[in-house]
Protein backbone atom coordinates (compact mmCIF):
# COMPACT_ATOMS: atom_id res chain seq x y z
CA UNK A 1 0.00 0.00 0.00
CA UNK A 2 2.18 2.76 -1.26
CA UNK A 3 1.35 6.39 -0.86
CA UNK A 4 1.33 9.13 -3.46
CA UNK A 5 4.25 11.50 -3.11
CA UNK A 6 4.06 15.25 -2.75
CA UNK A 7 0.46 14.76 -3.63
CA UNK A 8 -0.20 12.34 -0.83
CA UNK A 9 -3.73 11.73 0.29
CA UNK A 10 -6.14 13.14 3.01
CA UNK A 11 -8.50 12.05 5.91
CA UNK A 12 -12.01 11.70 7.08
CA UNK A 13 -15.01 13.97 6.69
CA UNK A 14 -17.33 11.69 8.51
CA UNK A 15 -20.77 13.09 7.97
CA UNK A 16 -23.71 11.34 9.51
CA UNK A 17 -27.36 12.34 9.74
CA UNK A 18 -27.66 16.06 9.08
CA UNK A 19 -29.14 17.71 12.13
CA UNK A 20 -31.09 14.59 13.07
CA UNK A 21 -31.29 12.62 16.28
CA UNK A 22 -30.34 8.97 16.29
CA UNK A 23 -31.49 6.47 18.89
CA UNK A 24 -29.59 3.14 18.81
CA UNK A 25 -31.77 0.17 17.97
CA UNK A 26 -30.97 -1.28 21.36
CA UNK A 27 -32.17 1.86 23.09
CA UNK A 28 -29.94 4.06 25.20
CA UNK A 29 -28.75 7.63 24.95
CA UNK A 30 -29.82 9.58 21.91
CA UNK A 31 -27.03 11.26 19.99
CA UNK A 32 -27.58 14.54 18.23
CA UNK A 33 -25.32 14.73 15.22
CA UNK A 34 -25.11 17.87 13.16
CA UNK A 35 -23.00 18.75 10.17
CA UNK A 36 -20.12 21.17 10.52
CA UNK A 37 -19.24 22.62 7.09
CA UNK A 38 -15.58 23.06 7.96
CA UNK A 39 -15.01 19.80 9.78
CA UNK A 40 -13.79 16.40 8.76
CA UNK A 41 -16.01 14.91 11.41
CA UNK A 42 -19.60 15.14 12.61
CA UNK A 43 -20.37 17.10 15.72
CA UNK A 44 -21.74 14.74 18.33
CA UNK A 45 -23.73 15.83 21.35
CA UNK A 46 -23.92 13.21 24.08
CA UNK A 47 -21.73 10.34 25.29
CA UNK A 48 -19.52 8.68 22.72
CA UNK A 49 -21.04 5.24 23.28
CA UNK A 50 -21.48 2.98 20.25
CA UNK A 51 -20.74 5.86 17.86
CA UNK A 52 -19.79 3.47 15.11
CA UNK A 53 -23.21 1.83 15.27
CA UNK A 54 -24.68 5.01 13.81
CA UNK A 55 -25.44 4.37 10.12
CA UNK A 56 -23.50 6.81 7.95
CA UNK A 57 -25.06 9.01 5.36
CA UNK A 58 -23.42 9.83 2.06
CA UNK A 59 -20.91 12.53 1.49
CA UNK A 60 -20.66 15.27 -1.05
CA UNK A 61 -17.85 16.03 -3.50
CA UNK A 62 -15.31 18.70 -2.70
CA UNK A 63 -15.71 22.15 -4.18
CA UNK A 64 -13.31 25.04 -4.08
CA UNK A 65 -14.60 28.50 -3.34
CA UNK A 66 -14.59 30.78 -6.35
CA UNK A 67 -11.10 32.06 -7.00
CA UNK A 68 -9.54 29.32 -4.86
CA UNK A 69 -9.06 29.44 -1.14
CA UNK A 70 -11.34 27.73 1.34
CA UNK A 71 -13.81 25.18 0.00
CA UNK A 72 -17.53 25.60 0.24
CA UNK A 73 -19.61 23.62 2.73
CA UNK A 74 -19.92 20.71 0.29
CA UNK A 75 -16.78 18.67 0.76
CA UNK A 76 -15.96 14.98 0.68
CA UNK A 77 -16.43 13.01 3.83
CA UNK A 78 -15.82 9.33 4.49
CA UNK A 79 -18.70 7.09 5.34
CA UNK A 80 -17.80 6.06 8.84
CA UNK A 81 -14.81 4.13 7.55
CA UNK A 82 -12.21 5.46 10.01
CA UNK A 83 -11.92 2.26 12.03
CA UNK A 84 -11.61 0.13 8.91
CA UNK A 85 -8.74 2.24 7.54
CA UNK A 86 -6.89 2.16 10.85
CA UNK A 87 -7.21 -1.61 11.09
CA UNK A 88 -6.08 -2.11 7.50
CA UNK A 89 -3.05 0.14 7.78
CA UNK A 90 -1.87 -1.10 11.18
CA UNK A 91 -2.31 -4.78 10.34
CA UNK A 92 1.14 -6.30 11.04
CA UNK A 93 0.75 -8.49 7.96
CA UNK A 94 -0.65 -5.74 5.80
CA UNK A 95 1.04 -3.90 2.93
CA UNK A 96 1.24 -0.53 4.72
CA UNK A 97 4.37 1.10 6.12
CA UNK A 98 3.21 0.95 9.73
CA UNK A 99 5.83 -1.55 10.93
CA UNK A 100 8.64 0.40 9.31
CA UNK A 101 7.87 4.12 9.26
CA UNK A 102 6.20 4.09 12.68
CA UNK A 103 9.22 2.56 14.42
CA UNK A 104 10.55 5.70 16.07
CA UNK A 105 14.17 4.89 16.85
CA UNK A 106 16.09 7.38 18.98
CA UNK A 107 13.62 10.26 19.52
CA UNK A 108 16.47 12.71 20.16
CA UNK A 109 18.51 12.07 17.02
CA UNK A 110 18.14 12.46 13.27
CA UNK A 111 20.29 9.85 11.60
CA UNK A 112 21.24 9.59 7.95
CA UNK A 113 18.96 6.62 7.45
CA UNK A 114 16.20 8.24 9.48
CA UNK A 115 16.14 11.12 7.02
CA UNK A 116 15.26 8.61 4.32
CA UNK A 117 12.14 7.52 6.25
CA UNK A 118 9.74 9.61 4.11
CA UNK A 119 10.45 7.16 1.29
CA UNK A 120 8.39 4.63 3.27
CA UNK A 121 5.42 6.96 2.69
CA UNK A 122 6.22 7.18 -1.03
CA UNK A 123 8.07 10.49 -0.94
CA UNK A 124 10.61 10.68 -3.72
CA UNK A 125 13.65 11.09 -1.58
CA UNK A 126 17.12 9.63 -2.04
CA UNK A 127 20.79 10.39 -1.70
CA UNK A 128 20.51 13.62 -3.69
CA UNK A 129 18.20 15.08 -1.06
CA UNK A 130 19.73 13.54 2.08
CA UNK A 131 23.49 13.80 1.48
CA UNK A 132 23.48 17.64 1.52
CA UNK A 133 21.87 17.57 4.96
CA UNK A 134 25.07 16.11 6.37
CA UNK A 135 27.52 18.43 4.66
CA UNK A 136 29.59 20.50 7.11
CA UNK A 137 27.97 23.68 5.82
CA UNK A 138 25.60 25.00 3.17
CA UNK A 139 21.81 25.01 2.78
CA UNK A 140 21.50 21.33 3.63
CA UNK A 141 23.38 21.72 6.90
CA UNK A 142 21.13 24.68 7.79
CA UNK A 143 18.00 22.62 7.18
CA UNK A 144 19.31 19.74 9.28
CA UNK A 145 20.22 22.15 12.06
CA UNK A 146 16.71 23.61 12.00
CA UNK A 147 15.18 20.14 12.30
CA UNK A 148 17.56 19.20 15.11
CA UNK A 149 16.53 22.38 16.93
CA UNK A 150 13.02 20.94 17.24
CA UNK A 151 14.40 17.80 18.89
CA UNK A 152 16.73 19.75 21.18
CA UNK A 153 14.01 22.01 22.55
CA UNK A 154 12.53 20.80 25.85
CA UNK A 155 9.17 22.44 25.21
CA UNK A 156 8.86 20.68 21.85
CA UNK A 157 9.43 17.33 23.55
CA UNK A 158 6.15 17.60 25.44
CA UNK A 159 4.16 20.02 23.28
CA UNK A 160 0.95 18.86 21.63
CA UNK A 161 -0.23 20.19 18.27
CA UNK A 162 -3.74 20.55 19.62
CA UNK A 163 -2.55 22.88 22.38
CA UNK A 164 0.19 24.97 20.79
CA UNK A 165 -0.25 28.48 19.47
CA UNK A 166 0.51 28.39 15.75
CA UNK A 167 2.80 31.40 15.98
CA UNK A 168 5.79 31.36 13.60
CA UNK A 169 7.67 33.77 15.87
CA UNK A 170 7.44 32.25 19.34
CA UNK A 171 6.79 29.06 21.26
CA UNK A 172 7.46 25.43 20.28
CA UNK A 173 5.62 25.77 16.99
CA UNK A 174 7.99 28.51 15.83
CA UNK A 175 10.80 25.92 15.63
CA UNK A 176 8.71 23.62 13.48
CA UNK A 177 7.76 26.53 11.23
CA UNK A 178 11.40 27.60 11.01
CA UNK A 179 12.42 24.17 9.77
CA UNK A 180 9.79 24.32 7.03
CA UNK A 181 10.88 27.81 5.97
CA UNK A 182 14.54 26.76 5.89
CA UNK A 183 13.88 24.21 3.16
CA UNK A 184 13.06 27.03 0.75
CA UNK A 185 15.27 29.82 2.06
CA UNK A 186 18.44 28.33 3.63
CA UNK A 187 21.52 29.76 1.97
CA UNK A 188 19.26 31.91 -0.17
CA UNK A 189 18.23 28.95 -2.29
CA UNK A 190 16.88 26.25 -0.02
CA UNK A 191 16.96 22.60 -1.03
CA UNK A 192 15.49 21.35 -4.30
CA UNK A 193 12.95 18.55 -3.92
CA UNK A 194 13.07 18.71 -0.13
CA UNK A 195 10.28 20.79 1.35
CA UNK A 196 7.37 20.54 3.80
CA UNK A 197 6.34 17.00 2.88
CA UNK A 198 9.81 15.60 3.60
CA UNK A 199 10.47 17.67 6.72
CA UNK A 200 7.17 16.85 8.39
CA UNK A 201 7.50 13.14 7.59
CA UNK A 202 10.97 13.17 9.15
CA UNK A 203 10.03 15.17 12.23
CA UNK A 204 6.69 13.47 12.82
CA UNK A 205 8.44 10.20 13.68
CA UNK A 206 10.41 11.96 16.42
CA UNK A 207 7.69 14.31 17.70
CA UNK A 208 4.45 12.51 16.76
CA UNK A 209 2.23 14.65 19.00
CA UNK A 210 3.59 17.99 17.82
CA UNK A 211 4.42 17.75 14.11
CA UNK A 212 1.56 16.81 11.78
CA UNK A 213 2.29 15.30 8.40
CA UNK A 214 1.91 17.74 5.52
CA UNK A 215 0.32 15.73 2.77
CA UNK A 216 -1.21 16.99 -0.43
CA UNK A 217 -4.29 14.85 0.04
CA UNK A 218 -4.93 16.23 3.52
CA UNK A 219 -4.36 19.73 2.19
CA UNK A 220 -6.85 19.12 -0.61
CA UNK A 221 -9.29 17.58 1.84
CA UNK A 222 -9.40 20.75 3.94
CA UNK A 223 -8.83 23.42 1.30
CA UNK A 224 -10.41 21.88 -1.78
CA UNK A 225 -7.31 22.01 -3.97
CA UNK A 226 -3.85 20.49 -4.12
CA UNK A 227 -0.95 22.52 -2.73
CA UNK A 228 1.53 24.08 -5.09
CA UNK A 229 4.54 21.86 -5.83
CA UNK A 230 7.42 22.44 -3.45
CA UNK A 231 5.24 23.95 -0.72
CA UNK A 232 7.29 24.98 2.28
CA UNK A 233 6.07 28.19 3.96
CA UNK A 234 2.76 29.95 3.43
CA UNK A 235 1.04 26.91 1.95
CA UNK A 236 1.43 24.69 5.04
CA UNK A 237 0.49 27.66 7.21
CA UNK A 238 -2.94 27.66 5.57
CA UNK A 239 -3.55 24.04 6.54
CA UNK A 240 -2.44 23.97 10.17
CA UNK A 241 -5.25 26.08 11.73
CA UNK A 242 -7.94 24.07 9.93
CA UNK A 243 -6.44 20.75 10.96
CA UNK A 244 -5.89 21.90 14.52
CA UNK A 245 -9.44 23.20 14.98
CA UNK A 246 -10.95 20.04 13.52
CA UNK A 247 -8.91 17.69 15.68
CA UNK A 248 -9.56 19.76 18.80
CA UNK A 249 -13.28 19.47 18.19
CA UNK A 250 -13.24 15.71 17.74
CA UNK A 251 -10.32 14.64 19.87
CA UNK A 252 -12.47 12.59 22.24
CA UNK A 253 -13.97 10.03 19.91
CA UNK A 254 -10.86 9.71 17.76
CA UNK A 255 -8.76 9.07 20.86
CA UNK A 256 -11.29 6.45 21.92
CA UNK A 257 -10.89 4.76 18.56
CA UNK A 258 -7.10 4.51 18.75
CA UNK A 259 -6.73 3.49 22.42
CA UNK A 260 -6.03 -0.18 21.58
CA UNK A 261 -3.55 0.57 18.80
CA UNK A 262 0.16 0.45 19.59
CA UNK A 263 3.04 1.31 17.30
CA UNK A 264 5.56 -1.42 16.42
CA UNK A 265 7.78 -0.21 19.28
CA UNK A 266 4.86 -0.23 21.73
CA UNK A 267 3.97 3.47 21.88
CA UNK A 268 0.41 4.81 21.74
CA UNK A 269 -0.61 5.84 18.24
CA UNK A 270 -0.75 9.62 18.12
CA UNK A 271 -3.87 11.49 17.12
CA UNK A 272 -1.95 13.19 14.30
CA UNK A 273 -0.80 9.90 12.82
CA UNK A 274 -4.28 8.44 13.10
CA UNK A 275 -5.70 11.39 11.17
CA UNK A 276 -3.08 10.97 8.45
CA UNK A 277 -3.77 7.24 8.12
CA UNK A 278 -7.54 7.60 7.96
CA UNK A 279 -7.64 10.45 5.47
CA UNK A 280 -5.09 8.82 3.22
CA UNK A 281 -6.78 5.45 3.46
CA UNK A 282 -10.16 6.98 2.68
CA UNK A 283 -8.97 8.46 -0.58
CA UNK A 284 -6.48 5.79 -1.64
CA UNK A 285 -8.91 2.91 -1.12
CA UNK A 286 -11.51 4.44 -3.39
CA UNK A 287 -14.25 4.79 -0.77
CA UNK A 288 -14.13 8.55 -1.37
CA UNK A 289 -15.24 8.01 -4.97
Amino acid sequence: MSRPTCGDAPIFRLRLFRGRRHTPASGGTRLHIREDPFSAFPLVTGPWTHFHSVPPAGFEPAHTASGGGLPSRHRRRPRGCAEKHLQTYTDPRGPGAFRTYDWQGDPERLSQLGCLAPALLSVRIGYKQVVPLFHPDGPGAEVLHSMEAVLANEACATADFLDVTLDPLMGPWSLVDRALVATGEAGGTGLPDFKAVAVTKILHRKRPNLVPIFDSSIYQFYLGQKPVPGAYKDTPRRLWPLLQADLRRHQGWIQNLIVPIRTPDERPLSLLRAADIIIWGHTASGCAA
